[in-house]
């Protein structure tokens, strides 16, 4: 199997093994996998409406074969995509949130390195399901163990557990003309 059948399966499992077993549960905490210069398990617990911590553990896809580890403080928008004729029409009962942040990447085993990372994307919540999907691109400048930067870049989906206060995601304005 080449190294990028795996991510993909693991991308695609919890979708065909638990198509509608969290159907109606919405809560503050959502998991899922990403795909994209690394692949591995995404988390996003929100902070308040606006405000949300986002974090991933995966391995590297490059040629470094690292442990990949990602934390960020995000702030969405769902004004801005909004905005955009394209995004008020293809949403349906979702919404579009733009988002950006900023936070740090670490990469153990074959290269060890730390950096910033300054993260850049856009969030599909699904009305009133429990899921999201995102897309982002991410700069990342590594200060340890020497100065270098990279662009990253993810997608993924979460599918939002219990546990947590509800989500936000309601509480965004849903159309542009409200």
């Amino acid at each position: 199997m080449n190294r990028f059948a795996l991510p993909f399966l693991l991308l695609l499992l919890p979708g065909v093994l638990l198509p509608g077993a969290a159907r109606g549960q919405q809560s503050g905490l959502g998991v899922g996998p990403f795909l994209g210069s690394a692949a591995g398990a995404a988390a996003k617990a929100w902070v308040n409406n606006q405000y949300a911590i986002a974090a991933g553990l995966g391995v590297s896809l490059e040629s470094d074969n690292a442990m990949h580890l990602h934390a960020d403080y995000l702030i969405h928008s769902a004004e801005a995509p909004q905005k955009l004729a394209f995004f008020r029409n293809l949403g349906g009962d979702g919404l579009f949130l733009a988002y950006y942040g900023a936070g740090a990447r670490l990469k153990l085993f074959d290269a060890n390195r730390l950096g910033a990372r300054a993260t850049f994307g856009l969030t599909y919540a699904a009305g009133n399901e429990p899921w999201d999907a995102f897309i982002e691109v991410v700069p990342v400048l590594d200060v340890i163990p020497d100065s270098d930067w990279s662009v990253t870049a993810f997608i993924g989906w979460r599918l939002f557990v219990d546990g947590m206060p509800s989500s936000p995601t309601p509480r965004f304005r849903t159309s542009w003309t409200d």
